[in-house]
């Protein structure tokens, strides 16, 4: 199995976000890092939550939902992860639901 580090570098030299690891680039995101724990917490509980993230390109949304994705896995959690686009548009739920 390939390391977290092999993975990370071979992410980086491509430009996207690595599909696991991604905890070990996180600058600055401390805040971010602790809702989202706390909204794991609360839906391991019982609750249940929907967030929604909006931003220019390149403004790291795809890494906050990587780690989002990483902390559920790590909690035991199922986790789905599909980036929504113009080949996958969120107004046609089959294409979404495929992907």
């Amino acid at each position: 199995m390939l390391q977290d580090n092999q993975v990370i570098i071979k992410a980086l030299k491509k430009g996207s976000v690595p599909n696991r690891g991604a905890h070990k680039l996180m600058v600055g995101r401390d805040e971010e890092l602790k809702e989202i724990r706390t909204e794991l917490q609360y839906v391991a509980a019982g609750g249940a939550s929907c967030r929604f993230l909006s931003g220019e390109y390149g403004s790291g949304k795809t890494f906050m939902c990587r780690l989002t994705a990483d902390e559920a896995f790590e909690q035991n959690f199922c986790v789905s992860l599909v980036n929504l686009g113009r080949d996958v548009p969120p107004s046609k739920p089959d294409i979404v639901y495929a992907k």
